[in-house]
């Protein structure tokens, strides 16, 4: 997937800390509701220098749950890049 490399926050520390802002909504399980972020886990990678930037990510889709937020979506990278669409 593609999109923005943000910093968020969440409820009593429930996030990673890291979500890619979509280039279009994601319909993340069939008859789900679409979503316009999704929350990324870097996995051990560094990505900071990508903060703000367009950015390509590889990875598999995780379900995590909370307490304050109850069950929300993670991607689990494999790969994060900056992405840079040719003309």
């Amino acid at each position: 997937m593609t999109g923005t490399l943000e910093q968020v926050m969440g409820m009593g520390g429930e996030s990673t800390g890291w979500a890619i802002k979509l280039d279009a909504d994601l319909e993340v399980a069939e008859g789900a509701r679409k979503v316009k972020q999704i929350e990324i886990d870097p996995n051990g990678k560094t990505i900071e220098a990508l903060e703000g930037k367009r950015v390509q990510v590889t990875g598999s889709l995780v379900w995590r749950h909370g307490v304050e937020r109850g069950v929300y979506q993670v991607i689990m990278v494999d790969t994060i890049k900056e992405y840079k669409k040719l003309l």
